[in-house]
């Protein structure tokens, strides 16, 4: 399996958010920027069921409970505002199908739920279809997949916030420094930026 990037500038993230909006499918909008902004792997961005993200009042919760898959953890996550807009976004959307006489969301229905049927997901393949498929769209020429979207948290964690490795390595769940580097790409582009710098 190659290795994909992250995506590296915020012009590209708003982008692949107006792409998303622009297809007027607020699902795979929400998908994007819950992905990006959470740094879950797919398959526990795609876990996720409604009453974890929203309370019975219809408020959107402050955190996120989960289990991860991979390393059978219970993490907490907190919603950051600009998932929070997207959550709120999105769930008004589905208010107003619900008012053109869509079924009603219910708690334990899944967040995205394949048209299968809300107590179903969708795959992985699709939401990398998806992503990937928005990615060439804007015209981005690194390899962008759904797994981009954890990278790309870790990526901006360091290059925009200035956040230290070691907050960095913990959200992502990893056990050593070196290893978060290479994993956002960080190492690789700042090699680039010395080597440009350094012309003897």
């Amino acid at each position: 399996m190659r290795e994909v990037d992250p995506i590296r500038s915020k012009k590209e993230i708003w982008d692949m958010k107006v792409h998303f909006l622009k297809e007027q499918n607020v699902r795979n909008y929400l998908m994007f920027v819950l992905g990006i902004n959470s740094a879950l792997r797919i398959s526990d961005l795609l876990s996720i069921q409604v009453d974890e993200v929203r309370k019975e009042n219809g408020k959107i919760r402050e955190r996120l409970d989960l289990r991860e898959g991979k390393t059978n953890k219970e993490k907490k996550y907190k919603i950051s505002y600009n998932a929070k807009q997207a959550l709120k976004f999105y769930f008004k959307y589905i208010d107003s199908a619900i008012y053109h006489g869509h079924k009603e969301i219910q708690p334990d229905d899944y967040l995205f739920a394949s048209q299968r049927g809300p107590h179903t997901p969708i795959d992985r393949t699709w939401a990398w279809r998806k992503i990937k498929d928005a990615a060439e769209a804007v015209e981005i020429s690194e390899r962008i997949s759904p797994h981009s979207c954890r990278k790309t948290w870790g990526f901006m964690a360091r290059t925009e916030a200035d956040l230290p490795i070691s907050i960095i390595m913990e959200k992502l769940n990893h056990s050593n420094e070196s290893t978060t580097l290479r994993y956002i790409g960080v190492i690789q582009s700042e090699i680039e930026e010395a080597e440009e710098k350094v012309s003897l």
